[in-house]
């Protein structure tokens, strides 16, 4: 057998302190400290590699809202929008179903604003969109199209459905109060309504309808 020895000097003592391993049980030993090692980097490395992921996840999908979103009311922001409606009348076209939108805007909301200030004119947006939520589909798409405009896509739904989800939303708006300082604010809201047409292929002439019959 082969034998490991070291030997070690110790001056005050005036000693000679020998150490003695058998090479079979060093091997052994170096091998396993060396497999712990290296199960303790692989764990160590795992963990950082699914924080790291998780993180990194975390904030691709906030920058991807924020990007995607209005930040005032939460609801899909007129870039992400147009985006959206020209890929559901592709689907739509494609499928022979009918496809509607809704525009509408806040009557006289600039005299909310010089009333009672911007906070108080954020606060009706917000409400405005929360309103419209409630009485719209999961598969509707809703979007701030700007200041107090706002656009609901209505895929496989006529203009008459399309006029019965509208007239919801003008009532809920209608019959909604906002409490400012003691103060009842009511609103009202005015809508137009345009359906795709079998030949129309640009989305920019379905949302000019119902812009003009908005108004």
């Amino acid at each position: 057998q082969q034998h490991y020895l070291n030997a070690r000097y110790i001056p005050e003592f005036n000693w000679y302190l020998i150490v003695e391993q058998q090479d079979v049980a060093a091997i052994q030993d170096l091998k396993h400290t060396l497999w712990v090692n290296l199960s303790i980097s692989l764990l160590v490395t795992i963990c950082m590699l699914i924080v790291a992921n998780f993180t990194l996840g975390r904030y691709q999908r906030r920058l991807e809202t924020l990007a995607s979103t209005d930040k005032l009311t939460g609801i899909y922001n007129r870039q992400t929008f147009e985006g959206r409606l020209e890929q559901v009348i592709d689907i739509q076209h494609r499928a022979n179903s009918p496809c509607s939108i809704i525009i509408f805007d806040i009557d006289h909301f600039k005299q909310v604003n010089d009333k009672y200030g911007h906070l108080v004119g954020d606060k009706a947006l917000k409400k405005v969109a929360e309103i419209t939520r409630q009485h719209i589909r999961q598969s509707d798409i809703l979007c701030r199209w700007g200041g107090e405009e706002f656009i609901v896509l209505l895929p496989n739904c006529d203009a008459l459905a399309a006029l019965e989800v509208a007239e919801k939303i003008r009532l809920g708006v209608n019959q909604s109060e906002l409490n400012i300082e003691g103060n009842l604010l009511t609103m009202s809201i005015s809508c137009g309504i345009a359906q795709i047409k079998t030949h129309e292929i640009l989305a920019s002439l379905l949302v000019d309808r119902a812009d003009k019959a908005m108004y």
